[in-house]
């Protein structure tokens, strides 16, 4: 068992002068430390709580712990609250009791419980603490009351030691002031000389006005970071009426939304100069009321390669990649100017609008009828009798065929078939057919 016995000193100051540097929140402790009943030696961990009531658990800010604490014959000294763990209001003026633990230093130390003093330790005060810091500010205060006027000049006041923080509103007047120079008096500056910056003007009463370019009725000066939305624009010119320029490699142009986007990602590494997207109508939408003019034109300047003028995509199963819709029955709907109609991977029974059907003896069947026929095999015309095949030989001299669909005839039940126009002649082996499918 180990037994403290304290006593509270704080270190003795005196004022050797009116303005001397105000003390920090640390003081000195002193204690006397019996191990065994007999002054203890050797270094010991001291933990100290500050209280405000000698028995309840609540503390005032938080414990501190010194480790290794030299004791010698017994006596110990330590300073305590020096980086201010009482907190700034610990000593008010109010009672207060310190709780002492202690414990011994050994390479096993941190599983040691500390050995806590009974009753907690009250703080007395001293000399030192008794000169309170409003006893400071009275006597500053008196002291200043035995100034005369005028006694204090500029030149005993150090550079920058008096500001607008430490005056009270109010407290200078022009009245108030000596040595004013001359056009100050009125409290107007009449003499000195403003010149006005880029984008400003500066009138004869020593006014600035913002110098606005362009057209437009606001008369503020906007930020950089100023948003258009809502905004319209309006004038006459023979270029363009918006130019949205991207110098970059890998960027677009100009980025449009309407609603909450059209919920398509931007492709990596895709590049446009207009990209738009809609929730609820169309990402691109173009009108031309001239009787020459295109609502939406596409060209692709480059020579070579497999661009494209005009590209579009539908990746609904009922949706339409590009629609071309005509007036009436007398207009049209699609006009081809140069090149052919081409369908990407066609070719020998592709699975494609658009293919090369060979007769093979897997799919040549005979019906109920003993009628010979090469069933279709194709996902643009199987299950649909509404479709529109268009069939043509590919070498000359073979039969004449046409092209049904198996409605129960006996060959393959919903599916197209090619046949010989004259039914009693078979279909060769390895004949081809060019077939194009049209869906209605």
């Amino acid at each position: 068992m180990k037994k403290i016995l304290v006593t509270l000193t704080l270190a003795a100051f005196c004022a050797a002068e009116t303005f001397a540097a105000p003390m920090g929140p640390a003081f000195t402790y002193q204690g006397r430390l019996n191990d065994g009943g007999a002054p203890a030696n050797g270094n010991y961990d001291v933990t100290f709580t500050l209280h405000d009531d000698p028995v309840n658990v609540a503390s005032v800010g938080t414990y501190i712990i010194l480790s290794a604490v030299p004791v010698t014959n017994g006596l110990f000294t330590v300073q305590l609250n020096a980086s201010g763990e009482f907190g700034p209001n610990a000593f008010n003026g109010q009672a207060r009791w310190l709780q002492i633990g202690v414990r011994t230093n050994s390479a096993n130390n941190a599983f040691n419980n500390f050995t806590f003093l009974t009753p907690r330790q009250p703080l007395d005060a001293t000399p030192q603490a008794m000169f309170a810091l409003n006893a400071s500010n009275a006597v500053n205060a008196s002291f200043a009351a035995g100034v005369a006027d005028g006694a204090i000049t500029s030149s005993k006041l150090a550079a920058g030691s008096v500001g607008a923080q430490q005056l009270a509103p109010g407290a200078l007047s022009w009245s108030s002031l000596a040595g004013i120079p001359a056009g100050f008096g009125d409290g107007v500056d009449n003499d000195t000389t403003y010149s006005a910056g880029a984008g400003l003007s500066l009138s004869g009463t020593n006014q600035f006005t913002v110098n606005f370019s362009g057209t437009g009725s606001a008369d503020t000066a906007a930020h950089s970071d100023h948003g258009h939305f809502g905004a319209n624009w309006s004038g006459n010119s023979s270029s363009f009426g918006l130019v949205v320029a991207n110098s970059s490699t890998s960027g677009s142009g100009l980025y449009a939304q309407q609603g909450t986007s059209g919920g398509a990602a931007v492709p990596f590494g895709y590049k446009a100069a207009v990209w738009g997207e809609s929730s609820g109508g169309d990402g691109v939408y173009g009108a031309a009321g001239s009787a020459f003019g295109t609502g939406v034109y596409g060209y692709a300047t480059h020579a070579s390669g497999a661009n494209y003028g005009v590209y579009g995509q539908s990746d609904s199963t009922n949706g339409v990649g590009v629609l071309a819709r005509g007036s009436g029955t007398t207009g049209t709907a699609l006009r081809i100017a140069n090149g052919a109609i081409r369908v990407s991977g066609a070719g020998t029974n592709t699975p494609t609008p658009a293919f090369v059907h060979t007769v093979t003896g897997a799919n040549v069947k005979t019906n109920f009828f003993n009628y010979k026929g090469s069933v279709i095999d194709n996902p643009y015309c199987n299950n649909d009798p509404n479709a529109i095949l268009i069939v043509t030989p590919r070498l000359f001299g073979e039969v004449a065929v046409v092209a049904f669909y198996d409605y129960g005839l006996g060959f393959a039940a919903n599916r197209w078939v090619i046949a010989p126009a004259d039914m009693d002649r078979g279909i060769g082996v390895d004949n081809q057919f060019s077939v194009l499918v049209i869906k209605p």
